[in-house]
């Protein structure tokens, strides 16, 4: 898992020497997962203070997907708002090496301005249906297509 981890820090973050080296241990008890990160001089990363909000996002995604790949089962994953905080150049990243390879079925609850309709040729091979959820009065009316 530290290995997918850092492959997968390595795709999506734009600094690579931010990361360089990935340490996992299984707490007493089996009650958690505690990681370290180290940067190229073997410093210690700390993503609540060395991280943007943005490469925070990419750490947790890359984590979610080190994580998926030690499952025995091909679980579905339900992402909210996912891009709010990232540049172009990383969503980029995100919508073309991230979400098409994370898990069997991928559901995105996304914003017109988190995933653009210029963004969709990126990945419309991988998009099964899209639908635009609208609040009306306390009721979740659904529309069929993608903010069009």
């Amino acid at each position: 898992m530290e290995d997918t981890l850092l492959t997968e820090l390595k795709k999506l973050l734009k600094k690579p020497d931010l990361v360089d080296k990935v340490e996992m241990t299984i707490l007493k008890n089996n009650l958690g997962l505690e990681v370290k990160l180290y940067d190229d001089t073997k410093k210690e990363t700390n993503p609540s203070t060395d991280m943007s909000k943005g490469e925070q996002q990419l750490y947790i995604s890359a984590l979610l997907k080190a994580i998926l790949s030690e499952s025995i089962h091909d679980l579905p994953i339900l992402i909210d708002t996912p891009l709010g905080r990232l540049d172009q150049e990383h969503r980029d990243n995100i919508l073309t090496h991230y979400y098409p390879h994370l898990s069997e079925q991928v559901i995105i609850f996304s914003t017109n301005t988190e995933i653009r309709i210029s963004d969709l040729p990126k990945i419309e091979d991988h998009i099964a249906k899209t639908y635009r959820l609208e609040n009306l009065d306390k009721k979740t009316i659904v529309h069929k297509g993608y903010f069009n």
